[in-house]
């Protein structure tokens, strides 16, 4: 099964040609503000917080504090109020200098809301500013500030049922399908997803 820690560990040690190891820490950085997206997205505090050194603030204007308490609120909040949620990353420009980078990450958040009057979809469009450190052999986020550009909010409905057969369902836990069923599909012969 995979679990979320195989998904943020770092896959090799830091390349030492500069130009190798640009493009290595370019990637490690893009691969933390991923890890987040799938984490958020998924309610895994333990895959958002990979994406963050332990010591990690984070500002997301609602709510400020260490990238710890944040994990914890965000995914409570979620589970409690919004049925699905999909976190989006575009024009990523990374400037990486030395063991510190700098990061802008266009984002849109859409979160559904299910209940008895409807379907409701928040959209938030923004950017995400992070700070990001080489520290204990990997990269991470060490500070995050959240800048929304705008919002939106639209009434809408299904276009398929919830449960419709045809499909495979998404899940805000380790039951959902990017952690377990790789092999049932993919064959997993080629030892992807493990």
């Amino acid at each position: 099964m995979t679990t979320s820690a195989s998904w943020s560990s770092t896959p090799e040690p830091r390349p030492e040609s500069d130009a190798v190891r640009t493009l290595w820490d370019r990637q490690q950085i893009n691969d933390a503000l991923l890890r987040y997206c799938r984490g958020i997205d998924r309610c895994d505090e333990e895959l958002i917080l990979s994406a963050y050194h332990p010591d990690a603030r984070d500002d997301h204007g609602v709510f400020v504090g260490t990238a710890a308490e944040f994990s914890a609120w965000a995914v409570a909040g979620l589970l409690r109020v919004v049925q699905s949620t999909t976190h989006e990353l575009s024009n990523v420009m990374i400037e990486v200098n030395g063991d510190t980078a700098r990061a802008e990450s266009l984002f849109v958040g859409s979160h559904v809301q299910d209940t008895d009057e409807g379907i409701t979809v928040n959209q938030f469009h923004g950017r995400y500013l992070d700070v990001l450190t080489f520290r204990n052999d990997r990269w991470a986020i060490e500070e995050r500030r959240t800048v929304y550009d705008w919002t939106e909010s639209r009434s809408t409905q299904r276009t398929h049922p919830a449960d419709d057969p045809r499909f495979a369902h998404g899940s805000r836990s380790r039951t959902d399908p990017v952690y377990v069923g790789w092999e049932r599909w993919s064959g997993a012969s080629n030892g992807v997803g493990r």
